[in-house]
């Protein structure tokens, strides 16, 4: 007798970043947070830039957006390849060690 699968089907991962940029322009909860953050930032690296436009801060966050659903995806790809079926912290760290993804 065949041995049954009781793994549940995979969805396949957003292929795309969300195109909507209606959390930004809304100014939904968080907006502020991540304006001190993108200050806090700037103010590391250069004292010399103050202001950002608002393209500059949807490509930032279309950027962070990508890089996180490529290390999901890549965690995704370590926690099948274990034979297992919750994304654990392992599973990232593995995905950022071996990365192979550069700008």
């Amino acid at each position: 007798m065949a041995r049954q699968n009781h793994f549940p089907p995979r969805r396949s991962p957003r292929k795309h970043p969300s195109k909507s940029t209606s959390q930004l322009d809304s100014g939904v909860a968080g907006g502020s947070t991540n304006h001190v953050s993108v200050r806090e930032i700037t103010n590391f690296y250069s004292k010399e830039v103050g202001r950002w436009t608002a393209e500059a801060l949807m490509a930032l966050q279309e950027a962070a957006e990508d890089n996180l659903v490529h290390l999901f995806e890549d965690g995704n790809l370590c926690e099948i390849h274990a034979k297992r079926v919750t994304l654990m912290r392992k599973d990232f760290e593995l995905a950022r060690r071996i990365g192979g993804r550069h700008l």
